[in-house]
């Protein structure tokens, strides 16, 4: 399986209507403004490729008060051989994300600005 180095994932930012209680995608462009934004896919990209899978093409946040979680849109398994691949690796592909949530969270809650970030895998 080779992997388009040129393809760049797409990020949405899952947003709320209080009132209807629905929501809607807005997505979120790579700027100077976005820079959290383009260090977190360096992560995602990174992890994926270590462990020889395509890059995600689309990556869903949602951003609650203190907690922030990015959902990881994979791409769809093609065949068993992938599948296997898939199951053997997935392990490994959590781990390094939760490490990086990990590191990037904010440990002390008493710091009105404090976040705690995790990776789901769709």
């Amino acid at each position: 399986m080779k992997t388009d180095l040129s393809k760049q994932t797409k990020y949405f930012c899952k947003e709320y209507n209080k009132d209807t209680m629905e929501f809607k995608l807005k997505e979120i462009p790579f700027n100077k403004d976005t820079w959290f934004y383009v260090q977190v896919d360096a992560t995602i990209r990174t992890t994926f490729l270590k462990y020889d899978f395509p890059i995600p093409p689309y990556v869903i946040v949602e951003k609650l008060t203190h907690y922030m979680t990015f959902y990881i849109i994979r791409d769809k398994i093609q065949n068993e051989k992938e599948l296997l691949k898939w199951q053997e690796k997935y392990v490994c592909i959590k781990s390094d994300l939760d490490i990086q949530a990990k590191c990037n969270s904010t440990e002390i809650e008493d710091d009105e600005d404090w976040i705690i970030y995790s990776f789901e895998i769709l």
